[in-house]
């Protein structure tokens, strides 16, 4: 019975999804993970799967042209106690330029890149109906 219940949820999910994000990793000693959200009318959602390791860098770019941001956006990387492993780097970035950012793990003085594992949730705000934007995180696995 669960797993028919289950089947149907998977199944629903996508009539009742907000904006997608889908994700894809190219391994290596870094890996490189390219996040592509393309919003609704209040935000994007997508699991971001096969990640082990310590983000060190964060690189956001806007969508091109008419498919870029209309505001100021924000996107987080919760894990599974709901904790945002970025620490909040995301948060109100251009909406024409690339900006480049490096995660710091809470509470101390000096760069500690954060430690994170799948499952994690990728939901960004603010990008607008139908526009576009990527986060590209640099995992050190």
């Amino acid at each position: 019975m669960k797993r028919i219940l289950l089947a149907l949820l998977l199944l629903a999910g996508p009539a009742f999804a907000a904006g997608t994000i889908t994700c894809t990793k190219t391994p290596g000693t870094v890996a490189v993970h390219v996040c592509s959200a393309v919003a609704d009318a209040t935000n994007a959602t997508g699991t971001v799967s096969l990640m082990r390791g310590y983000i060190e860098r964060v690189v956001t770019n806007p969508g091109d042209g008419g498919d870029a941001p209309t505001g100021v956006w924000t996107c987080g990387l919760t894990d599974a106690n709901g904790v945002d492993t970025l620490g909040a780097v995301i948060a109100g970035v251009s909406t024409s330029a690339s900006v480049q950012l490096y995660p710091m793990a809470q509470d101390t003085t000096t760069v500690v890149s954060p430690w994170v594992q799948s499952p994690l949730t990728m939901t960004c705000t603010g990008i607008g109906d139908a526009n576009t934007a990527t986060v590209t995180l640099y995992v050190r696995e």
